[in-house]
């Protein structure tokens, strides 16, 4: 036997340290995963823009951004979806927000039409729905119509603290105001006299608001956690749809479908809920790590865009709890609003605002995603059940 043959039986006779032992195991599994994981990643550019044989129900690709002049609280669309109009505030040397600002952006242009600079920071922002009226809502409690700049930011503060939310009657003659004042968190501003109703119901501090598409009911966020549906055109008893969590928990978001039959609201642990306005009943949960921060469903209502606050859009089956698409920006999201026709989507991230082209499939190819999703299990973040949470 020669010596390195003589060497390599030694070394074979040697006993195995524990280390060598470790190494081995670990060499052997990974092995075991690479060859796992190769079939997969040379099929992954290969896979289909389609699932199932079904066409993609949504196509979203980036068209145009904005750049605010300081740090944007609500957007949405004017004009008949050919303006945007962003409000937010300038931010001061000590990075703390100054004075407000409300600013109308042409989409044809992609050029500024019309600045109104308020006296004090913009803390919530509404849209009419025929896109040509604008409520701003300001840190002390004032509510400035787009008609009165002037008189409207030097009258008497409506409410005693931030305006958190504001939302249009669907004939434009009301806004309903959510504050955080303990003492008249919700008020009613009629557009045609300026005159303000503040309601002596009692709720806890409001955080979210929105009409039905008929304006008779009005949904109300507390920052408690609670969410009720009041009937605004008569004197009837609120119906509690959440119950009060906890003040660390507030409903951050609310808003109708447009034909008025779901209603959908977020809150700050990241989780979506979608209800059937008339049963009252849970159709779908859906949850992230990140708080909700906006909420808006498509004028279709096939999709519900939702905004969190770590900077990410996801676009979701609001009756499946499925996500179609996802996008995630640099800085939190402070708003998301769709154009009239459904084919725009307004993404407002701290001091831009992205513009994105929707472009959706065939009704047939979503009644085909609807049936598959409903034979597919729902994911474990996004239950159905019979109860709000």
């Amino acid at each position: 036997m020669s010596s390195s043959s003589r060497h390599s039986a030694n070394m074979a006779l040697m006993p195995e340290s524990r280390s060598e032992r470790r190494h081995r195991i670990l060499a052997r599994t990974g092995c075991a995963v690479a060859l796992l994981i190769l079939p997969v990643l040379v099929a992954c550019p290969m896979l289909p823009a389609t699932r199932g044989g079904e066409a993609n129900p949504v196509t979203i690709n980036h068209s145009q951004g904005f750049a605010f002049d300081g740090w944007i609280k609500a957007v949405g669309f004017s004009n008949g979806g050919r303006a945007l109009i962003v409000g937010g505030c300038h931010p001061a040397d000590s990075g703390a927000c100054s004075d407000g600002l409300v600013q109308i952006w042409s989409l044809e242009s992609a050029t500024l039409t019309t600045g109104a600079a308020l006296p004090q920071p913009v803390t919530a922002l509404a849209v009419s729905r025929d896109g040509t009226k604008w409520v701003a809502g300001d840190s002390t409690g004032r509510l400035i119509q787009s008609g009165a700049v002037s008189t409207s930011a030097s009258k008497p503060h409506y409410q005693h603290h931030e305006i958190t939310a504001l939302a249009f009657s669907s004939d434009g003659k009301w806004v309903a105001s959510g504050s955080r004042d303990p003492s008249f968190p919700l008020a009613f501003l009629e557009t045609a006299s300026g005159g303000v109703i503040k309601v002596k119901k009692q709720f806890e501090p409001v955080t979210a608001v929105a009409f039905s598409p008929d304006s008779r009911e009005l949904a109300v966020g507390t920052v408690a956690g609670g969410l009720e549906v009041w009937n605004f055109t008569g004197n009837s008893t609120a119906v509690v749809v959440a119950p009060t969590r906890n003040k660390g928990n507030s409903v951050s978001g609310v808003t109708f479908s447009s034909n008025g039959r779901f209603l959908a609201y977020g809150r700050q642990d990241g989780r979506v809920v979608v209800l059937d306005r008339e049963s009252g009943h849970v159709l779908a949960q859906y949850k992230r790590a990140s708080s909700v921060n906006s909420l808006a469903f498509s004028p279709n209502d096939r999709f519900l865009a939702v905004g969190h606050d770590n900077g990410r859009v996801t676009l979701v089956n609001p009756f499946m709890a499925r996500e179609f698409w996802s996008k995630r920006h640099i800085l939190p999201i402070s708003g998301v609003a769709y154009a009239p026709d459904g084919t725009s989507l307004a993404v407002a991230a701290w001091r831009h605002v992205y513009l994105y082209r929707v472009v959706e499939g065939t009704e047939e190819a979503a009644q085909q995603t609807a049936s598959r999703l409903k034979q597919e299990r729902v994911p474990a973040d996004s239950r159905v059940g019979p109860d709000a949470p």
